[in-house]
């Protein structure tokens, strides 16, 4: 029942946020009890594919950001739309780019997921370089800063 609902109840992300102690690790996933990505502990995800942009449907579990309702209606209003779906890790693995996104980082390109690096140089989604400039971003999001 508190699907997509922002309150207060952070008891899980607290959680999980402490599974690692790495400060190289900026951000954690949180999966659904079926392995599926529902999205970071602190942030919503975005998988970009070629021209594709995916996020996690938040239809059972997850919270509709401000900057996920920001790419949502961008990618509306440009018809580019970005689609609502099932995320599953192996998306992750086989990504062009990831994106993490909240209202404090904006929208931030994941550099690395496991064992994989994400090249830098693949060019962002239309949704996203718009996301970002909207969110004033002209620096990547840095987690030790």
């Amino acid at each position: 029942m508190l699907a997509g609902i922002k309150h207060l109840n952070r008891l899980d992300q607290v959680l999980a946020r402490s599974e690692w102690e790495n400060a190289q690790i900026g951000e954690g996933l949180m999966l659904g009890q079926d392995g599926r990505v529902l999205c970071g502990t602190m942030s919503n995800i975005f998988v970009q594919r070629g021209q594709t942009l995916l996020t996690p449907s938040i239809d059972s579990a997850g919270i509709a950001g401000v900057v996920r309702n920001l790419a949502l209606e961008i990618g509306r209003g440009i018809e580019k739309p970005v689609r609502e779906g099932l995320v599953s890790l192996d998306d992750l693995r086989s990504a062009d780019a990831l994106f993490l996104s909240n209202s404090l980082m904006g929208m931030a390109r994941v550099q690395s997921y496991e064992s994989i690096d994400y090249a830098p140089d693949i060019g962002e989604h239309v949704v996203v370089a718009k996301a970002r400039r909207l969110c004033h971003q002209s620096e990547p999001w840095d987690p030790e800063s």
